[in-house]
């Protein structure tokens, strides 16, 4: 996933939904209106489950994901202009960090370091 300051709510292309096991054309679910770089956009709204996971062990023995911390917000917005194959961590989430900070690693790894 990608980080986008400037992007108001998590969001995921509304192609990918399926890959989360939604149904963008149910009856019951939400839709409003996204505006990004590709202008005014529908979108479905859906609830996901976003996580960091620890960096040096991501998964325990029993191979369960080691969760360091989940957002408190639980909604997510799959937009229908949004041609990728990613999602990206909007300020709906990012408010709840205390600081990113981004140094590098080495030539062609970048080091992310996030405080909760």
């Amino acid at each position: 996933m990608f980080v986008d300051t400037g992007c108001h709510n998590t969001t995921f292309p509304a192609l990918e939904a399926r890959r989360f096991d939604h149904n963008n054309e149910h009856p019951k679910v939400v839709m409003g209106k996204s505006c990004g770089l590709g202008g005014k956009s529908k979108c479905y709204k859906h609830t996901l489950h976003v996580a960091l996971l620890d960096d040096k062990t991501p998964f325990l023995p029993d191979n369960k994901m080691n969760v360091v911390w989940r957002p408190t917000c639980k909604s997510v917005d799959f937009v229908t202009k949004f041609q990728a194959r990613y999602g990206i961590i909007g300020r709906d989430v990012m408010r709840e960090w205390k600081s990113v900070k981004i140094s590098k690693m080495d030539s062609e790894h970048p080091l992310i370091e996030i405080e909760v």
